[in-house]
């Protein structure tokens, strides 16, 4: 982002005004850009006053669907850019008061309509004179309008805990504060209420004076925040916690400031500051932080020789572990939260009474790890020890022993795992160098430059080249850390960075340090059974080592002379990384030409490989970068009586796991077996069963990667990705003699198709579909695939034609254009537009605007005679993969709009492909009565795409479409058979997965707002029966919105009939839109009192006046 972009972005809010208001599509373009300046949102600052005041006016407090755009921007301006900063620009002409309370009293809108108008309310509200000068009632409607919100659970809570705030700590304001204190106490019945209860009473306790809010809140505040217990939805809570302990800093701070007969209140002082630091050990990290900065700024309030017993107070806490079972027994959290809380007192430059200590915490915390059964902890204390290490250097003139701190800081910022804990202990070793004086920190200017922000983004250059680097500028003790803590991490990764780190240091930086090195290695040397962690450490760097070659004879005859007694084969089964580690070592020295492989050393490799994992397990262990090297050895050439052992012994492990069980095969038997080519039928059994069975992602892309490369090896020609194959007629092609298997062209037509997603990583199937694909291009080129898997290969190229990756889709685009079927070229189209997609810069941008004659060549294409497929095949094929990117839930902001742009402008020539073609993606039945199997991606996908279909008022979508999508979109279930049942209404409303519910709700909104009366009743019906309330919130908001409407069309006057319209029909239309003529301005008026939270039962209680109107033929 720049300043040029955040200007181009405002000269086009700057276009929009009432009088030509933007359209669905460039609202949305318009939010989707400022989204992209989250991360910098000072660039909006130079042109952001003149915006929000001129969008505010043109708002003008008008909350109805034609101003709606600009509350919608002011939000979006608020949420990237924050509300305070927002909220200052805000025109604060008292002429808007009694607009703004009239709009929140008399109109209810969106929730970002709200939000902005208690925004502005709140600038107001500042104004510097009476409230009574714009009336008597003025100061009682400002304060109803903030309870009404004050229960909200959405956005409108925060903002009307402000007003509240604003108005009770104006002076003319004293009932209403006299009020409040007595009134706080009791808003522990409603968990929301409670909320904006207790975020007024934070924000209006940094507005009131010490003595006022020790006089009215202190007692009772104490009591409802120590003593009372919260309704239970809430204890424990994030947002809770944080609030509460944001009013005992305030109530902490007034307690110091006042003096009550020449005392503070101690003993209130002591439970209060007694509560917040039991919150440093909260599960939660915010809360931790929270209750850290609460108890620092209570402590710069003490008096200055008291200050430092907060820092000693804090230190006390920590007893650093010196055995594994001592280290298991620390509390992370409660570690982590005191040390944030030193921090918070150091950086308010508290003094430090004992500095040895407060290094020594440091210092051990910037290598805290601990090892948990199915994770690492620890990120957050050594994030946390940086930021101490940070507020050190920054807060303090003077720091004992600093080359020492930085030392730690140097080593954390080369070999942590984390990135920004590697670049926060880079800017705290920057601090450092800038602040104290020269000289104090060993190599200065330079080693920043070194250990820098852009060199620390990969951890691999992290330990190879800034490592060695910064140990060259005189931090000797890093190889020290190596060699102590590097080869004994817990990640195995960085245990291999660490011992290839040793080699490089011992080769050029540290070479005078050899020996020293080589001898603890060879001191280290644990059991492998017992410390299998530092046993794999050690080995691999005394591989690295011997790979190097830097190794003398007599060093080279102690490596090669390890007993590898202790190498048994239990040892292998139990610890994979000790068979790694032994075969990387033997590996090395067999390639350094000293050490051939051993009977030995073959016998364990052998007991490597066939070490099974157990049926029960139920995934596959992830370990292709441990096994890597044991492939290599295969692939250089291990003996062929060796090879075909390891086979046996593969077979008989899976023969092992039992007759009926679903066999589990180690991903490293699938990689080690997928160099070994041609393979044997044992072998080719073991990988299919990868393929088919495996439930780990990358076991499968191993194993149909390795049956692939089989299968070319065959006909001596490997799959390329980048080859641009010629046109080949399949006609002559249908019989081929020597087709290959089978049941391998079947995997590799399943994995153009395949969608895996990994939490944290996203679509990580790609790679899957990119070599599938690559794989059955060359099968075509070469004439290989019969006549049924040719069209299925068609059937994934158009599939992949619509995906979301650009490489992707232009690949597919290219196989098109290169393919005959039949006796005519296919997609004449798609060859003309193939030489533009490799010269133009915007390649999907293009493409889009071409959709429409794809779409054209593929109905040409799909009309052919004698084509034995089914209707509409690859127009199918096309714009379900269309859909799927249109409607992804991760994708790129462009892609989705794109991909949008292109749909609508098919759909638009072609209407009557919604109910032919998408609407089946819902697991809907199609007009032959049949049935398609449900995918859940699919589905979401479909349910956006209708969504945004209703929002853009594309053609082709009438009432009771629409209300079928709306059924479909209830029922469908992953993996299951839907069917429609709409005739029996919407069903399962209750069990409606929230992320399906708001494109549902839109969907019905349309059918509704197109005269079908069964798309109220859906409203309705969601609107009573979510088990969500923030869902049942967003469809009130929509309901509400959508009856405004139809009371707007009723106002209208009847338009002129059609005079050639026969009058039986008109009077059938008049009777089937007579629900709508029902609707007035009271329902309107109950809509807008209803609290949406309420139990599902009571909102639906107060819809019935709704229900009553539906005619007789609604279900």
């Amino acid at each position: 982002m720049s300043v040029k972009e955040s200007s181009k972005l405002f000269d086009t809010i700057a276009s929009f005004q009432e009088s030509s208001p933007p359209d669905a599509f460039q609202l949305d373009k318009v939010l989707l850009d400022l989204d992209a300046f989250q991360e910098t949102p000072q660039l909006l600052d130079s042109r952001l006053p003149g915006s929000v005041e001129r969008l505010a006016r043109e708002y003008d407090c008008v909350a109805t669907g034609d101003r709606s755009w600009a509350a919608h921007l002011l939000y979006a301006l608020a949420k990237t850019r924050g509300a305070k900063v927002i909220a200052r620009f805000f025109p604060s002409d008292v002429k808007y008061l009694l607009k703004i309370l009239k709009a929140l009293e008399t109109t209810q809108n969106t929730w970002q309509d709200r939000y902005v108008l208690l925004l502005w309310l709140a600038v107001t509200i500042l104004a510097p004179f009476p409230l009574t000068s714009f009336g008597q009632e003025t100061a009682q409607r400002v304060m109803d309008v903030a309870n009404k919100y004050l229960g909200s659970p959405g956005k409108e809570r925060d903002a009307a805990a402000l007003v509240a705030a604003r108005f009770l700590a104006r002076p003319d304001a004293g009932p209403w504060l006299e009020a409040f204190a007595k009134s706080w106490e009791s808003a522990t019945d409603y968990s929301t209420r409670l909320l904006g209860t207790l975020a007024t009473a934070a924000r209006l306790f940094k507005l009131l004076d010490p003595h006022t809010v020790y006089n009215l809140f202190c007692k009772s505040g104490l009591t409802l925040l120590l003593d009372t217990d919260p309704p239970k939805d809430l204890a424990g809570g994030t947002v809770y916690e944080r609030v509460v302990v944001k009013c005992l800093s305030r109530i902490g701070v007034a307690l110091i400031s006042i003096d009550d007969d020449g005392e503070s209140p101690a003993e209130l002082l002591d439970r209060l500051v007694e509560a917040l630091f039991m919150r440093l050990s909260n599960p939660n990290v915010l809360v931790r932080h929270a209750a850290a900065k609460s108890i620092a700024v209570i402590s710069t309030a003490l008096p200055q020789d008291l200050q430092p017993d907060m820092v000693i107070a804090a230190l006390d806490y920590f007893v650093i572990p010196q055995t594994e079972a001592q280290m298991d027994a620390v509390d992370t959290a409660a570690w982590h939260g005191h040390l944030l809380l030193l921090a918070e007192l150091v950086r308010r430059r508290i003094e430090v009474p004992d500095w040895p200590r407060v290094q020594e915490v440091v210092e051990f915390s910037l290598r805290f790890t601990q090892l948990r059964l199915t994770r690492v902890e620890g990120a957050g204390v050594r994030d946390a020890a940086c930021f101490v290490a940070w507020s050190l250097f920054r807060s303090q003139q003077f720091v004992p022993q600093a080359q020492n701190l930085a030392g730690c800081l140097v080593y954390a910022a080369c070999t942590d795992s984390e990135i920004g804990i590697r670049r926060a202990a880079s800017a705290a070793l920057q601090e450092g160098v800038g602040r104290l004086a020269a000289g104090a920190i060993v190599g200065g200017l330079e080693v920043v430059q070194t250990v820098d922000f852009f060199a620390l983004a990969s951890v691999e250059r992290a330990y190879l080249e800034v490592l060695p680097k910064a140990y060259d500028l005189g931090y000797p003790q890093l190889l020290d850390y190596l060699l102590e803590h590097g080869i004994a991490s817990h990640a195995i990764h960085l245990r291999r960075l660490a011992a290839r780190a040793i080699a490089i240091l011992a080769k050029t930086y540290a070479s005078g340090r050899l020996e020293e090195t080589v001898q603890k290695l060879l001191a280290q040397a644990p059991s492998p059974s017992r410390y299998p962690a530092r046993f794999h450490g050690v080995y691999y760097a005394l591989a690295e080592l011997c790979a190097s070659g830097c190794l003398t004879d007599a060093q080279w005859d102690r490596t090669a002379s390890l007993s590898l007694a202790v190498l048994g084969r239990d040892n292998f089964v139990s610890a994979p990384e000790t068979a790694e580690a032994f075969v990387h070592l033997a590996w090395a020295q067999a390639l350094a030409g000293r050490t051939p492989f051993s009977p030995h050393t073959l016998d364990m490799l052998l007991c490597s490989l066939a070490t099974s994992v157990p049926a029960a397990q139920v995934e596959i262990p992830e370990t292709s970068q441990e096994w890597s090297v044991i492939a290599r050895a295969m692939k250089g050439g291990a003996p062929q009586e060796w090879t075909e052992a390891a086979r046996e012994e593969l077979e008989a492990a899976r023969v092992s796991a039992g007759a009926g069980s679903r066999t589990v095969v180690p991903l490293n038997t699938v990689l080690v077996l997928g160099w070994t080519v041609p393979l044997s039928d044992a072998t080719f059994n073991v990988l299919y069963e990868a393929a088919t069975r495996a439930r780990v992602f990358e076991a499968r892309r191993v194993a149909i990667k390795s049956l692939s490369n089989s299968l070319f090896s065959q006909h001596n020609k490997a799959p390329d990705a980048t080859d641009a194959t010629d046109a080949t007629d399949f006609t002559d092609a249908s019989n081929t003699a020597d087709a290959p298997d089978a049941r391998v062209v079947r995997l590799l037509l399943m994995g153009m198709t395949d969608f895996t997603r990994r939490p944290g990583q996203g679509d990580v199937g790609w790679t899957l579909r990119r070599d599938s694909l690559a794989a059955c291009a060359q099968l075509c080129k070469e004439s290989l695939l019969t006549a049924v898997q040719r069209r299925a290969y068609v059937l994934g190229l158009l599939r992949l034609a619509g995906e979301v990756r650009a490489d992707l889709r232009l690949t597919a685009m290219l196989r098109l254009a290169q393919t005959e079927l039949g006796n005519a070229p296919v997609f004449e189209a798609a060859a003309s537009l193939v030489p533009e997609f490799t010269r133009d810069e915007q390649v999907y941008e293009y493409y889009t605007a071409h959709a429409t004659e794809l779409v054209v060549a593929l109905e040409a294409y799909d009309e052919q005679p004698g084509q034995n497929k089914s209707p509409r095949f690859a127009v199918c094929a096309f714009l379900k993969g269309l859909v799927c990117a249109a409607g992804a839930q991760y994708a790129a902001a462009d892609t989705l709009a794109s991909s949008f742009s292109a749909f609508a402008a098919i759909l638009r020539l072609r209407p009557r492909l919604w109910e032919s073609v998408i609407f089946p993606l819902l697991g809907a039945p199609t007009a032959s009565g049949t049935t398609v199997r449900v995918d859940e991606r699919v589905v979401l996908a479909a349910l956006r795409v209708f969504a945004r279909a209703v929002d853009a008022n594309l053609p082709g979508l009438p009432a009771p479409l629409l209300y079928r999508v709306a059924i479909a979109g209830t029922s469908a279930r992953s993996g299951a058979h839907a069917g429609d049942s709409s005739a029996a209404g919407i069903t399962e409303i209750a069990g409606m997965s929230p992320v399906r519910a708001p494109f549902v709700a839109t969907v019905l909104a349309g059918a509704a707002r197109g005269g079908d009366a069964r798309g109220l009743r859906g409203l309705l019906d969601v609107c009573g029966g979510a088990a969500s309330g923030g869902v049942r919130q967003s469809v009130g908001d929509l309901l509400y919105e959508v009856v405004s409407e139809i009371m707007d069309e009723n106002e209208e006057e009847d338009e002129v009939e059609d005079e050639n319209e026969d009058e039986n029909e008109v009077l059938e239309k008049e009777l089937d839109q007579d629900w709508k003529k029902q609707i007035n301005e009271e329902m309107l008026e109950s809509l807008g009192e209803i609290d949406w939270t309420l139990e599902p039962s009571i909102v639906k209680s107060k819809l019935q006046s709704m229900y009553s109107i539906l005619p007789l033929s609604c279900p």
